[in-house]
């Protein structure tokens, strides 16, 4: 071989060497970055988080449903026409509400309170007002229609627990019948009912529509999230069989503490995620290729050197 030849091979050789060296270096420094990356963001974490998210938010979809239905259940409460009848019927509201309220009758002759408990004052005097008035249609007034009955919800923020009043009656009549309430007294009341037997809720019923969303006690299913829902330090629901080391996402709001915990299967998932992106596998690898490279290209080196 002349010695043209063997600076050619030679030249040819040493750019690919570099330039292959240099290609592989690079892949090392973009692999590192990826994978500090991965491990910094934490992906797994944020895939149990939106999950956990989503599910805080079907919750919070049920608790409005139960909240602005309370007018369409009291459809099913007309008041009896005998005054005597009507404290015991008052009570039958309260009971199956399942949380303090005060009730009421508005018709022709005026406003009167069947029930008016002392500390919901504060709320009442400022309802009180628009409820005598008849007025049903300022802007602080929702209306819905359902058939031929009309249901109204009036909010205030008198005070800290957000008293609101929701009243029902005919379109065609001036009767009207209602509770006052206040706003964390009916959640409280939602949370409890999660506990309700499913074999004796309807299809509207929260304990029916979450069942498949978070453990409830009478699931027979494990594969849904578990939440422990607590309102000024006191728990009020508490999934059965809580594992309090699984990952946690916590959703807090005033006085409320909502903390939703993942499914095992959800975990197993975050770690296949989470996972390191590059073990030291692939640079020991790309070392061993950058290190065969450059045996390869002194052996030509050798092979081609002048005479």
């Amino acid at each position: 071989m002349d010695e043209p030849m063997r600076n050619r091979i030679r030249e040819r050789a040493r750019i690919l060497h570099w330039v292959s060296e240099l290609l592989l270096a690079m892949l090392v420094v973009v692999a590192a970055l990826i994978d500090g990356t991965w491990r910094i963001i934490d992906y797994g974490k944020l895939f149990l988080d939106q999950q956990l998210s989503h599910v805080s938010g079907q919750v919070s979809i049920e608790f409005s449903r139960f909240y602005f239905g309370r007018g369409e259940q009291l459809i099913a409460y007309p008041p009896p026409e005998d005054a005597r009848a009507r404290e015991a019927w008052a009570q039958k509201i309260i009971t199956d509400f399942d949380q303090p309220a005060a009730v009421f009758i508005r018709d022709r002759r005026g406003l009167s309170w069947i029930t008016r408990p002392p500390e919901m004052a504060p709320g009442i005097e400022r309802l009180e007002r628009v409820l005598a008035a008849g007025a049903e249609k300022p802007d602080a007034i929702a209306r819905r229609l359902i058939g031929r009955m009309v249901t109204l919800r009036i909010n205030t923020l008198t005070d800290t627990t957000g008293t609101s009043v929701v009243m029902v009656g005919p379109v065609d009549d001036s009767l009207r019948w209602g509770v006052v309430a206040h706003y964390w007294d009916t959640f409280r009341a939602f949370l409890k009912s999660l506990n309700d037997p499913q074999t004796v809720v309807g299809p509207r019923h929260p304990a029916y529509t979450l069942q498949k969303v978070i453990l409830l006690p009478s699931d027979r299913s494990e594969d849904v999230p578990r939440l422990r829902a607590s309102l000024n330090g006191e728990v009020l629901f508490e999934s059965p069989k809580l594992d309090t080391t699984r990952h946690r996402y916590v959703f807090e709001h005033k006085g409320l503490r909502e903390e939703f915990y993942a499914t095992r299967d959800a975990e197993t998932q975050a770690l296949l995620i989470a996972r390191p992106f590059l073990s030291w596998k692939f640079f020991a690898a790309v070392a061993l290729i950058m290190l065969v490279i450059h045996l390869y290209w002194r052996w030509i080196k050798k092979l081609t050197a002048p005479a």
